[in-house]
């Protein structure tokens, strides 16, 4: 129970910051369905890991195949041009174009050049594998991490080459727009908090079967 916990203190935090500019109360509603959706997509990962025998060859594959989750779904709400309404106006589906392509970018409301852009991503995904490959003990909740961050990197660099965007599309009304990348992100910082806050034994990821 202490481990699932984790999952909610980035949503919670996020939240937090927030409220004090909530104009009424869809906002509020909002507020809570992010916390609710971010937790509950966070869980499915968490189980899902947890059942899985990860063995070096299987942490690639599932890499590989978030990243291509995260870019099917992008194509098949794009080609239809998919919009509605999950729970009334609070939770919709809503393609949405993020030119400015990052959470950082976003709240600093920063609008850079393409080349820059996709320069500053692969700088990103390289400090990623750098930090990873130094960092000794490696417990499988940051495995865990791992996998989730890098498929959620390349699946951005790919939207900048690509797309020369972000298609975001779940809408939480006046909050944000996410997409999968979106709660791959939001996962990983769980596991790493589970993986500092809450694991002592470390156990490391098998290199074969």
């Amino acid at each position: 129970m202490k481990k699932t916990l984790c999952f909610l203190i980035l949503p919670v935090t996020f939240v937090l910051t927030r409220i004090p500019f909530a104009e009424d109360a869809s906002q509020i509603i909002s507020f809570g369905l992010f916390i609710a959706v971010n937790f509950i997509v966070s869980l499915t990962f968490y189980f899902i890991f947890k059942k899985v025998k990860f063995t070096l060859p299987n942490a690639i594959l599932t890499a590989a195949l978030l990243f291509v989750t995260d870019q099917l779904i992008k194509i098949i709400i794009y080609k239809f041009d998919l919009s509605a309404n999950l729970i009334g106006d609070f939770l919709r589906i809503e393609p949405t174009k993020n030119l400015n392509q990052t959470a950082m970018f976003n709240l600093f409301d920063v609008e850079l050049k393409s080349t820059f852009i996709i320069i500053f991503k692969a700088a990103l995904i390289l400090a990623l594998l750098c930090i990873f490959i130094k960092l000794k003990n490696k417990g499988m909740n940051i495995w865990y991490a791992f996998i989730l961050l890098f498929s959620a990197g390349i699946a951005n660099f790919v939207d900048s080459v690509a797309w020369g965007y972000t298609l975001d599309y779940v809408l939480f009304i006046k909050l944000t727009c996410y997409d999968l990348k979106d709660f791959y992100v939001d996962t990983a910082i769980g596991f790493v908090l589970i993986e500092f806050l809450c694991t002592g034994k470390k156990q490391k990821i098998r290199k074969t079967v």
